[in-house]
């Protein structure tokens, strides 16, 4: 049976992921290690920001990671500077970087839930694990388009412009990427429909407009 592997955590470069690689071999954690850079001259955006690496774990093997990470942060937290930026954090703060999957690396969500026990609040993996999906579906929901767009569409739709073809093309094919790496739809099924309404519309009235065109100078 394939293994299935799950994005655990991206990176701009390779040294970056180098510890969290020995953590992994240390522990006989299998994963996968991968460049997803765009494959853009990096020169044309400053170089080192085109890079990007992903590391993925088993889906199986998140648990087992949170545990060792867990070890790591009991033996260090008390040995780091009092300026630690985790330590300014609200308790709402520390909750947010439990939650935002994506946004912090999963060591800070291990030091921040490490600080909300010591405050009293104690979060089980299988709590932060629910929180982080709710947070990804709020993510992938897909909006309904604005009126504005809408009226615009339709408005260069009859017109005949190219406009329409852009606006209907933007409805209903534009994606967006989550911090999981899941591709989905920025608008809603009923957005994406109005987005191809308006392409057709905008296709036929231009032909319209290019024979009536032809039609009258001949």
């Amino acid at each position: 049976m394939k293994t299935d592997f799950r994005t655990y955590q991206k990176f701009q470069n390779q040294e970056d992921a180098q510890w969290w690689i020995s953590l992994m071999e240390s522990n006989d954690i299998p994963f996968e290690f991968e460049n997803i850079s765009s494959g853009l001259d990096p020169s044309i955006f400053g170089g080192e920001l085109m890079q990007e690496w992903v590391l993925r774990l088993p889906g199986d093997r998140f648990q087992d990671m949170h545990h060792i990470l867990k070890d790591q942060v009991v033996h260090e937290i008390d040995s780091l500077d009092s300026s630690y930026y985790l330590f300014q954090f609200s308790l709402e703060e520390l909750e947010d970087v439990l939650v935002e999957v994506g946004n912090w690396n999963p060591l800070d969500v291990q030091m921040a839930q490490e600080l909300l026990r010591r405050k009293g609040i104690d979060y089980t993996y299988e709590e932060i694990d629910q929180l982080q999906q709710e947070h990804l579906r709020q993510l992938r929901k897909a909006q309904p388009a604005d009126t504005f767009t809408l009226f615009i569409g339709y408005l260069a739709a009859i017109m005949g412009g190219l406009g329409a073809l852009m606006v209907g093309h933007y409805l209903q094919s534009t994606k967006r990427v989550d911090p999981m790496g899941k591709r989905f739809y920025l608008f809603d099924q009923a957005s994406r429909k109005q987005g191809r309404t308006i392409y057709r519309i905008g296709l036929v009235m231009f032909f319209v407009w290019v024979i009536a065109g032809f039609s009258l100078y001949s």
